[in-house]
């Protein structure tokens, strides 16, 4: 569960809990090593480079007008109902963090020597490349690699960091951080069948009536994969569909 100020005003103290998380006080609550992951390699003050992401605060009331302009223009008999959708970057306009939380974030990276990037149009993420060393700088942090045997996946984390507390009401999440992912069913293959409950791009372009158009032009259109549920995509399904 996630409190946040409905003001959304710096000077205010945002009180927050977040599972696996940010905590009040822009600190992470110190966990144990999940289950399925073994300390393998401790990597503290290491050159290395990680990208940490610091994850804005977004205020409610702005969440709920986006929320309430969707369904005014999708509901019948409304006056806003098919007028169409509003633009990509109406809707980040909408949801932007407040200029102050941005600086604060900007000028946090800044100080310790890294180049802010803005890689989403209304800044709501800020991201910076850091070597572990200043990244346990900046978040208070001990970071250590994992090891998780059944995915034969290895992660550099940390189970706990902190954030001044300048900024407690600025960050929701930084990452990576105490966040691991864990690979907990075994993978199961799929075929390409023909038949009409197959999961393959052609049934999936049929039953959604697309035919053979691919999914934009424009030169900065991205597409992105995910895995939950238990479910988790593979190289070969990757190329297949994208």
């Amino acid at each position: 569960a996630l409190l946040f100020d409905t003001s959304c005003s710096r000077h205010t103290m945002i009180k927050a809990a977040l599972v696996l998380a940010l905590s009040a006080g822009a600190s992470s609550a110190a966990l144990t090593t999940p289950h399925g992951w073994r300390d393998v390699e401790d990597v503290s003050g290491s050159s290395e480079m990680l990208s940490l992401s610091f994850f804005l605060h977004l205020c409610p009331k702005k969440v709920s007008l986006l929320e309430a302009e969707v369904l005014e223009r999708s509901t019948p008999g409304n006056p806003k109902y098919g007028q169409g959708w509003m633009s990509n970057e109406e809707v980040h306009e909408m949801v932007a963090p407040s200029a102050e939380h941005v600086q604060l974030v900007t000028e946090f990276i800044e100080a310790h020597g890294a180049t802010p990037i803005f890689p989403t149009p209304n800044s709501d993420v800020i991201t910076a490349t850091v070597s572990i060393e200043t990244a346990e700088k900046m978040l208070a942090a001990d970071y250590r690699s994992y090891h998780h045997a059944g995915s034969n996946t290895t992660l550099v984390r940390t189970l706990s960091y902190t954030l001044p507390e300048s900024l407690s009401g600025a960050v929701s999440v930084v990452g990576p951080t105490d966040r691991f992912t864990t690979r907990t069913a075994p993978i199961v293959q799929s075929t390409d069948g023909d038949g009409p409950y197959d999961n393959s791009p052609a049934n999936l372009r049929s039953m959604y009536g697309v035919g053979n158009t691919d999914g934009g032009v424009a030169a900065d259109n991205s597409q992105a994969v995910t895995a939950f549920l238990g479910e988790y995509y593979n190289a070969k399904a990757e190329a297949n569909f994208f």
